[in-house]
């Protein structure tokens, strides 16, 4: 693309986007193709009204060359009323339905997307390049149209006037296109530049914003500001050049047609008295049209650039619409899948992130229906990646996982997500209120948050701030024990069959702990369960404990009986007791 002058493949996927509208599309590209017919109309009536008082016709007959003028003019302004309109509103209606579509597309795509994806790019796309579409319509490809059917319509009032003069202003055209041709390759490869240091800037604004605690604590702030000055620094180059291509071509198109008139009137002043006569009139209507027919190709500049911007940004979104590799499976025609149980089975999982060294590397177990697993193990040896697996977060793994007697390959989703309720270590709050953030799905009645609430005995800890409190922006609001429970809400309010802990309590502190504990055989009670920990105080009384270690399973059975083997959970027990 960047070796075109235009790429009329995305040019037209562009315009299609306007198909559900195609009755104002096509109603603004009418006005504006008819209102430019209007416009040479005008020195056309000039010039017979000169010509009319020079010959001293009938005053009537320049009354009426005047009074058309007034009509013409009258309805470009009409035209032009309803063009802008009409051409706004498509801008306006097109991208509602593509940011929806955007938005939707990227909610919807595999956990494995956004560990490649930086934030600040998908808010790019889903904002900004998304605006820059609708001035491709109200401001590029619709009135681009009228400015090529101005500058024809120009060219044959021009030859109907006279043809001689006519073709001296054909002198300058070529020089005109080499010129916007050039021009146009330059200001599209800034334009370019520009919207990929946009991108850049707002995944560095989003990230150091929200890690701003780290960056303070750390004292970050000049290596902060050392990238983004970077970012900006190409942001300010690439707008420069886009600037600097501009200030050359608007005074090279005053020089064209400072050149083209100055040939008019040579031309015409050498023919007085010879073999070319030029009548005022004609002369005044060709300096009218020559200003006319140079105006839109000054204009064009713009619209260019609005068409160039708007396909840069279209390119980068249909990418991202064409990304597929990393979106959920669409299995809403899948018929629920019938489970005779609700036991968990690993069966040889193997899992790795990417082409790196495999998390998994093997792993088999079976947790029976309504008993409790608890995973323990150092950093990295791969207890959340077993959680992200059931969920199907990344579904291309080795081996199998069954829930019952159906792999979740086989199960369609949204079943599979409301079969296992999971607390996770961080719980993500959004902005809004206590109510918005327990009840997710709009479900709920206050009376169900309530009672979930107090069946937890929680009702001290939250209820006290009441369920229209504003937890303000990812959750300022509230500490982060408050957050955790939040998540213990968001589950037990689902009422799942299976229930994981995945270092739930982590965030909690000892006297909201040991509520949280006293809690945990409610939240089990009757559920298939698995809880990851480092504290093996939450652990104990598991049904059973796998101790897992890069990737693999040392050691597995309970409590009592890990402690007798006196070997890894064993050596984890004595190293938690003197810690604590």
């Amino acid at each position: 693309m960047a070796k075109k002058n235009l790429d009329f493949k995305l040019l037209g996927k562009v315009i299609q986007l306007a198909k559900p509208y195609r009755l104002m599309l096509t109603a603004a590209i009418g006005l504006t193709i008819f209102s430019a017919i209007l416009a040479p109309i005008i020195p056309y009536l000039v010039k017979l009204t000169l010509d009319a008082l020079v010959e001293s016709v009938s005053f009537s007959k320049v009354q009426t060359y005047c009074v058309l003028m007034v009509i013409v003019l009258i309805a470009q302004t009409v035209l032009m009323l309803f063009n802008t309109y009409i051409s706004s509103w498509l801008g306006q209606a097109v991208i509602f339905n593509m940011r929806n579509k955007v938005y939707k597309h990227i909610i919807n795509q595999r956990i494995a997307f956004f560990d490649k994806t930086p934030i600040g790019t998908l808010i790019t796309r889903n904002v900004s390049d998304i605006e820059t579409i609708t001035r491709f319509f109200s401001q590029g490809v619709i009135t681009i149209i009228g400015d090529l059917f101005q500058v024809v319509g120009i060219i044959v009032i021009m030859f109907i006037i006279n043809w001689k003069l006519a073709l001296v202003v054909m002198i300058m055209f070529p020089f005109l296109v080499i010129t916007s041709r050039i021009f146009g390759r330059k200001v599209k490869k800034a334009f370019e530049q520009v919207r990929n240091s946009v991108s850049q800037l707002n995944t560095i604004v989003q990230e150091y914003i929200a890690g701003i605690h780290i960056v303070q604590l750390y004292n970050a702030q000049n290596n902060a500001l050392e990238r983004f000055d970077k970012a900006n620094q190409a942001h300010y180059q690439a707008n420069e050049r886009s600037v600097f291509y501009y200030s050359v071509f608007f005074p090279v198109i005053e020089i064209i047609t400072a050149f083209t008139i100055g040939f008019i009137f040579i031309v015409a002043s050498g023919g007085i008295g010879k073999q070319f006569i030029f009548s005022a009139g004609e002369v005044t209507a060709f300096i009218m049209l020559v200003n006319q027919f140079y105006r839109p190709i000054r204009t064009m500049a713009d619209r260019y650039n609005a068409i160039q911007m708007g396909l840069v940004s279209a390119n980068r979104i249909f990418n991202l619409l064409e990304e597929v590799d990393y979106q959920e499976e669409s299995d809403q025609k899948i018929q629920d899948a019938v489970l005779n149980n609700f036991d968990v089975a690993f069966h040889d999982v193997r899992f790795s992130y990417g082409q790196g060294e495999e998390v998994l590397k093997g792993i088999s177990f079976h947790l029976t229906e309504g008993k409790t697993i608890a995973i323990v193990g150092e950093t990295g040896a791969g207890k959340s990646t077993i959680i992200n697996l059931i969920s199907r977060f990344y579904p291309d793994f080795g081996g199998d996982i069954r829930i019952g007697n159906v792999s979740v390959r086989d199960i369609r989703l949204d079943q599979l997500r409301n079969l296992a309720a999971v607390v996770m270590q961080d719980v993500f709050v959004f902005s809004g209120t206590l109510r918005d953030n327990i009840d997710l799905s709009k479900d709920f009645a206050d009376e169900d948050i309530i009672q979930a609430i107090k069946d937890l005995g929680l009702e001290q800890l939250l209820l006290s701030k009441g369920l229209d409190y504003i937890v303000g922006e990812r959750g300022t609001g509230l500490s982060l024990g408050e957050k955790q429970l939040i998540g213990f809400v968001r589950a037990i309010l689902l009422n799942p069959p299976i229930l994981i802990l995945d270092e739930a309590t982590s965030s909690i502190d000892p006297a909201t702990e040991s509520i949280i504990q006293s809690t945990i055989p409610k939240l089990t009670q009757n559920r298939t369960s698995i809880i990851i920990a480092h504290r093996l105080s939450t652990v104990e009384e598991a049904d059973e404990i796998i101790y897992l270690s890069k990737g693999n399973i040392v050691e597995q059975g309970t409590h009592q009986e890990l402690i007798s083997k006196k070997g890894a959970y064993y050596q984890m027990q004595e190293a938690s007791l003197i810690n604590n």
